[in-house]
């Protein structure tokens, strides 16, 4: 008993120096306790990754995920979904189609993975906010990088898009665009 209390410590005080929050989500559960998302800091040359943490209604750790690749991944919003789980958005620059790209992550209730997704170009795009709809879709707020205007020179400023995915993730619809 006593060796796995001082492990348990131990591997939260490395967790604690590792993890070093830059953005964080909380969202609080049914049993009075709560998830947390965080990006972890970049440490001893190995890049950020995306931290789903649960704790019980005491504060006690009961279990956590990290999500990403070799790259960096970054978390920005978490919801959690109507069929129990939870719905995490982030960018990243381990996978998809360019530098950073959309990166959505669907669990179960214990943060083990059911899909994920990215979604973007050679540019870099960032998302921001989820919100699950009333069918069970999902609606995506995100930034993109133009960095070409009609003339072909560069102008690399931050668009602003809406899009829908459907509950496995899949785009619905016109991508839209706000300038």
């Amino acid at each position: 008993m006593k060796i796995i209390k001082l492990f348990s410590l131990a591997v939260l005080g490395f967790g604690l120096l590792m993890n070093k929050p830059n953005h964080e989500v909380i969202i609080r559960t049914a049993d009075g306790g709560a998830i947390s998302l965080n990006t972890t800091k970049y440490y001893q040359k190995r890049a950020t990754d995306i931290l789903l943490t649960k704790t019980n209604a005491e504060g006690n750790e009961e279990w956590f995920k990290i999500y990403g690749g070799s790259s960096y991944d970054k978390a920005s919003d978490l919801i959690a979904t109507d069929d129990g789980g939870y719905a995490i958005l982030g960018s990243t620059s381990s996978y998809g189609n360019g530098n950073y790209d959309i990166y959505l992550i669907k669990v179960d209730k214990k943060g083990k993975k059911e899909w994920s997704e990215t979604y973007g170009g050679f540019y870099n795009e960032y998302g921001y906010s989820i919100k699950q709809r009333s069918n069970g879709d999902y609606t995506i707020q995100a930034t993109g990088q133009g960095c070409f205007n009609e003339n072909g020179s560069p102008n690399c400023d931050k668009d602003k898009w809406a899009f829908n995915i459907d509950s496995k993730g899949r785009l619905k619809g016109k991508q839209e665009i706000a300038k």
